[in-house]
């Protein structure tokens, strides 16, 4: 499960779930108040002292608010409030699949292909941590919740399972980070399509929160394949300068949106100088006996010092 790891001294997992190397130290859970109602601090700190406590923080909420990563789910026909879960993902396959035609002829070696279409899908799995036994209750609602969406929506009042009452399909939208995301301009939606199987299972070796004739799942999986619906030209179209554009310019999110380019971490040499310097390096190298580079002199780190102090203003060393 990456980066998380289980934590045995914690009730629920996903205070133990906690990435080390961000938070430095696993949580514990939340303390229940003296009027009995539990209060959830989110916040960096590993522990609040507050009226002579120590209240604990859900750590896995805090990353979760502060990178955005909610796997969220909209059902299209109701338009209730999208379902959030947060974003550990276990699978993530974001599949392209194009249909042809093939035709074969007499005497000809290839066939005749006939292109149709490209069909999208996504894989995704997802594992629930819960923080304590009301988080694991949250979770399993809104597996519940989940699992309903993927029923159809029924005319007249009273409903009823007749085929011919069906007015609208169970269709969603899901969104994730840049992953999974409506790549049109301005649009902030997840993207429409249809879940193509769907599977629900606790880890039975986290165990349960139980209580008399109801078990909780300390921790939950999902898995699901979702068959994309795209609300845009998906193609090339050409402008009126005769240049082509993806989307006709439209989707310059898709299938990812990239954002903006991250600072680099490299020194950036004036023009020329780059390939003046790979030559000090290329000059360095030669084949062995056995065909490995080696260095065949030490003279060249010297050169290649020399050569940063004077363009760069600092001396590198390799």
């Amino acid at each position: 499960m990456g980066i998380f790891k289980p934590n045995n001294e914690t009730g629920g997992k996903s205070g133990g779930w906690l990435n080390d190397a961000l938070f430095g130290k696993d949580s514990k859970p939340r303390a229940q108040m003296e009027d009995g109602q539990y209060r959830q601090i989110v916040g960096m700190d590993t522990s609040i002292a507050r009226d002579n406590k120590e209240l604990y923080v859900d750590h896995t909420t805090t990353y979760e608010n502060l990178k955005g990563y909610t796997l969220t789910i909209t059902h299209v026909a109701s338009g209730d409030t999208p379902i959030g879960f947060k974003g550990m993902l276990t699978e993530f396959k974001d599949n392209f699949q194009c249909q042809w035609a093939n035709e074969t002829v007499y005497g000809r070696m290839d066939d005749i292909y006939t292109f149709q279409n490209t069909r999208r899908s996504i894989d995704v799995g997802v594992v629930i941590p819960a923080f304590d036994a009301r988080d694991a209750r949250s979770n399993l609602v809104k597996v519940n919740t989940l699992t309903k969406y993927l029923y159809p929506t029924y005319a007249g009042a009273g409903g009823g399972s007749n085929v011919s009452n069906i007015s609208q399909a169970p269709l969603l939208r899901i969104r994730f980070a840049n992953l999974i995301q409506d790549g049109r301009k301005s649009v902030e939606q997840g993207l429409l399509g249809k879940i193509d199987g769907f599977s629900f299972s606790p880890v039975l070796e986290d165990g349960f929160f139980d209580y008399p004739g109801l078990l909780y799942p300390k921790t939950i999986n999902i898995q699901f394949k979702f068959d994309v619906l795209h609300e845009h030209v998906v193609g090339w179209t050409e402008t009126a300068k005769g240049t082509y554009d993806f989307g006709g310019g439209n989707a310059p999110g898709f299938p990812n949106t990239v954002g903006p380019q991250p600072p680099s971490n490299t020194v950036e040499f004036p023009t020329g100088e780059q390939g003046e310097r790979e030559a000090i390096l290329d000059g360095a190298l030669e084949l062995d006996d056995d065909l490995n580079f080696v260095n065949t002199t030490d003279a060249v780190d010297d050169e290649l010092a020399a050569y940063d102090t004077m363009h760069l203003g600092f001396s590198s060393a390799r």
